[in-house]
């Protein structure tokens, strides 16, 4: 995914992209009709709909958490959109030097960077 097309999303869209980067599924329960959304057993479930869904865009723990799935492979290219992301930048040139950015970034900056790195193209880096 590119910077414009992320930023023609709605904030529930980001969720649920997030949410399924992070490992959660949308599941039915049992025969209840009910949908919630769920990683394993032992994670909490988020029952019917988008609202409740962690609050990615404006809470800086739940980014810390979500950041922690981001391969080794991609940690560069992470680093790199979220140095775009605060500087509002389609990229961060190689010789501009790198300072604050991780400390200073919004939880919203941080999900767009996780987004546009998780869904890039990486060929088969693993």
């Amino acid at each position: 995914m590119k910077a414009k097309e992320y930023d023609k999303l709605t904030d529930e869209e980001i969720k649920v992209i997030i949410s399924k980067l992070n490992g959660y599924l949308f599941r039915p329960h049992g025969g209840t009709g009910v949908m919630y959304w769920r990683k394993s057993r032992n994670t909490p479930c988020w029952t019917e709909g988008l609202a409740d869904l962690p609050d990615y865009l404006n809470d800086l723990n739940i980014m810390h958490e979500v950041e922690k799935v981001i391969p080794y492979y991609l940690e560069g290219e992470y680093q790199h959109k979220l140095y775009a992301s605060v500087h509002d930048t389609e990229v961060r040139q190689a010789t501009t030097p790198m300072g604050f950015e991780y400390v200073r970034a919004t939880a919203e900056q941080r999900a767009k960077a996780f987004v546009l790195t998780m869904t890039a193209d990486h060929g088969d880096n693993s």
